[in-house]
């Protein structure tokens, strides 16, 4: 017997961390005879998000949900009309625009399907991202059931009380082949560590160029790939080219598959000061490339003491030096490999998929 017909809503231009982990479940959730479509929010009048593309590359069925200004009344009626169409038995949101017409389909009696809403995590980028939180934070504990990334998450909306899920993100198998992308770093020396993220302020990247001016003459000459963009690109620029010559630093830019510079790296370092589960760090656990990361977000309930990683306070750069000093002996270390095997077993994809299965269960269990 099939299972429930699924519409996700997902606001997101870029191929970024939650769109890949929806086109994956999208994808493993076929052979469970659940019908996962995606309906990708856009600005009406421009080019067609990247992530439609992606989407499409993979087979998936994807629908194209517009918009006529950041706040278009006509929205939620649309995406009624979707979900019609597509015969869907339950609403499933992701980000707080699609958050709002979940909310208003269910104030309005517009829609009596189950809505299954997921919280990414939040930064506070700017004053209209925090204001975006804190709509979510106001309508997300509305949704018949909330997924959050960590226990911290959830108790911060202890108002949803037992509808709160926490369902980490998957370690993502590889998918379709992207354009190829030449990164040009066979010059740098190694160690060679990557910065993978955007360029704002809640990432850390600016705590990360601090603490390497520290390692600096440390461990002789060593490099550091940025694989990101964003509104701090030219002030961070700017700082790299004041650290002393044995550190090289390279902006990459924004790539569209982040894999060739994992590959590429000696040590994935994560600076953030705010975070949910980044996805960056469960590809680099996907090819057992060794990571430093902040106690933010999910990130040290997901890694927890297992030795595979190294964990430090968030805006200590100091912290983060000694770290990057003893993080490379974590590439050969026997121990922190197997509990990289082992975290790998812990947040694979199909774990994540009967996760799922259970939830759709809950909310449409005639099928």
């Amino acid at each position: 017997m099939s299972g429930p017909r699924v519409l996700a809503l997902i606001d997101t231009w870029q191929v970024s961390g939650p769109g890949r982990q929806l086109a994956a479940l999208a994808h493993a959730l076929q052979a469970h005879g659940i019908d996962l479509q995606i309906g990708c929010v856009y600005r009406r009048g421009r080019p067609e998000p990247p992530f439609l593309d992606y989407l499409r590359r993979q087979g998936l069925p994807a629908h194209l949900l517009a918009e006529a200004g950041p706040f278009d009344p006509g929205l939620p009626l649309r995406a009624a009309r979707l979900a019609d169409q597509v015969g869907a038995d339950i609403l499933q949101t992701h980000s707080y625009k699609t958050t709002v017409v979940g909310w208003i389909l269910r104030t309005m009696g517009r829609s009596r399907r189950p809505w299954l809403a997921f919280f990414h995590g939040a930064t506070a980028e700017n004053r209209k991202v925090q204001f975006y939180n804190r709509i979510d934070r106001l309508l997300l504990p509305r949704a018949d059931r909330l997924v959050v990334m960590s226990h911290r998450d959830a108790a911060a909306f202890g108002g949803a009380g037992a509808r709160v899920r926490v369902l980490h993100n998957a370690i993502l198998p590889r998918p379709a082949p992207a354009p190829a992308v030449s990164l040009a770093v066979e010059d740098l020396p190694h160690p060679r560590m990557l910065f993978l993220g955007r360029l704002s302020p809640e990432k850390g990247l600016d705590v990360l160029l601090a603490a390497l001016r520290q390692v600096a003459g440390r461990i002789g000459a060593c490099s550091l790939m940025v694989a990101g963009d964003g509104p701090e690109r030219a002030a961070l620029e700017t700082a790299a080219g004041t650290l002393p010559e044995s550190v090289r630093v390279r902006f990459l830019g924004h790539l569209p598959d982040g894999m060739p510079a994992l590959a590429a790296a000696d040590l994935l370092v994560l600076p953030s000061r705010s975070e949910g589960l980044p996805n960056a760090l469960l590809e680099a656990l996907g090819i057992d490339l060794p990571v430093i990361a902040t106690a933010v977000g999910a990130i040290p309930e997901v890694l927890g003491d297992t030795g595979a990683f190294l964990i430090v306070p968030p805006d200590d750069p100091a912290a983060l030096a000694a770290a990057i000093l003893d993080g490379l002996r974590l590439i050969e270390d026997r121990e922190a490999r197997a509990g990289r095997a082992s975290l790998r077993e812990r947040l694979s994809l199909a774990r994540r998929v009967e996760a799922h299965l259970a939830l759709y269960h809950e909310l449409f269990p005639r099928r």
